[in-house]
């Protein structure tokens, strides 16, 4: 019997974590909701099971996990289809992982299914790929020894997309998030934030924006955090706007038909859109880039202070491999956590930083008092 089931297994991210999974061999069966894209990916994969089941028939979702350990779900946006795969996890009594990076639908996790996951001996371990095991292997690492610490993350981007991430990003824009201010939650939506974030070349210094992203909702699972707030660097023109009406689309987002047309534009306007593109090479400002990415970590308790930057490119190849990776480590028989838990909780720490070292990934830190001083590269 296959050991992960894997849920939303034809779009772009699905179909890049089943080849993932293969090279790790791990034993997988296929579910979506069509039959010919699991055939044909089934094909290309030497033949593993396909089960038909989406978001409105959990029922044919539990009868697929029979004899699986692990639910691996791409299904997004999770907060409008991701339930389906919880509830099927949790009635299967297997452990259940995802590529969400919606904090809405963490939140909901943690809120509504962390003590039926505890009873049911069963783990639910969302955000198991790109952007979130980075940021809270570096919140980690930011913060360790540095007990209530103050934390900022920095999130830069590329600007390559997949129909998916942008319908999910425009969901997590319209939704508040919760930021930490001694020691209290405090609502913070879109744009209403704004700093300028000390991020490492080639990137360098730039302005960024308050962000409702996952990591608000994980960090607090694992860590003993003063503050915490999440930021994305942006360039001069969303800068401009986050000063003069961000935060008003925020609100035009919550809006179905305002979301699903931004959502289409935004597809046909980006460069590099569709999996054809994913992972490509551009030439971009005379350099040649794939997909760069950088997440800076700031800790700060007293006069102690920590920063450390991740980086790395192939932001969907990277995210496919962790997200396999964690399957695998869910998959494993000594296995034993439940109920809601972060990245770093479902694996640890010093397996999530091999994953992404190996995975080419750098991971710097500097502490101590100015001037800057750097302690660790790899």
């Amino acid at each position: 019997m296959p050991d992960v089931l894997l849920f939303g297994a034809t779009g772009t991210t699905g179909r890049l974590v089943a080849r993932a999974l293969e090279r790790r061999r791990v034993s997988i069966a296929l579910a979506g909701r069509n039959e010919t894209k699991l055939r044909a990916l089934a094909a290309e994969l030497g033949g593993p099971p396909i089960h038909r089941a989406d978001a409105t028939s959990p029922r044919a979702l539990v009868s697929a996990l029979d004899g699986c350990r692990v639910l691996l779900s791409c299904v997004g946006p999770f907060t409008l289809l991701g339930e389906a795969g919880v509830r099927a996890a949790l009635e299967a009594g297997v452990h259940y992982l995802d590529s969400c990076g919606e904090g809405a639908f963490i939140r909901r996790l943690v809120e509504e299914f962390d003590d039926p996951a505890r009873r049911r001996g069963v783990a639910l371990a969302p955000a198991m790929g790109f952007d979130e095991v980075p940021a809270d292997l570096a919140a980690s690492l930011a913060t360790e020894g540095l007990d209530e610490a103050d934390l900022t993350l920095t999130y830069a981007f590329p600007t390559t997309a997949s129909a998916g991430t942008i319908r999910s990003a425009l969901r997590i824009l319209s939704a508040p998030g919760r930021f930490i201010a001694d020691g209290r939650r405090v609502a913070v939506a879109v744009g209403t934030r704004r700093r300028w974030a000390p991020l490492p070349p080639p990137v360098g210094p730039r302005p960024s924006i308050s962000a409702p992203l996952a990591e608000l909702e994980l960090a607090p699972l694992h860590l003993r955090l003063r503050g915490l707030a999440t930021y994305v660097a942006v360039g001069p023109l969303v800068d401009f706007g986050a000063r003069y009406g961000l935060s008003s689309l925020a609100f035009l987002l919550r809006w179905g038909p305002v979301r699903d047309a931004l959502g289409a534009a935004l597809t046909q306007a980006l460069p590099g859109v569709g999996e054809e593109t994913l992972g490509g090479d551009k030439e971009v400002g005379g350099e040649t880039t794939r997909g760069w990415w950088t997440i800076l970590a700031e800790a700060r308790h007293e006069s102690q202070w920590r920063n450390v930057t991740l980086m790395g490119r192939d932001l969907y190849g990277t995210s496919a491999r962790l997200l396999a990776s964690g399957a695998a480590a869910l998959a494993d028989r000594e296995f034993s956590a439940s109920g809601v838990i972060s990245p770093v909780q479902a694996a640890g720490r010093d397996f999530w930083h091999k994953e992404l070292i190996d995975a080419g990934v750098s991971v710097e830190t500097y502490e101590g008092r100015w001037p800057p001083r750097r302690v660790a590269e790899a």
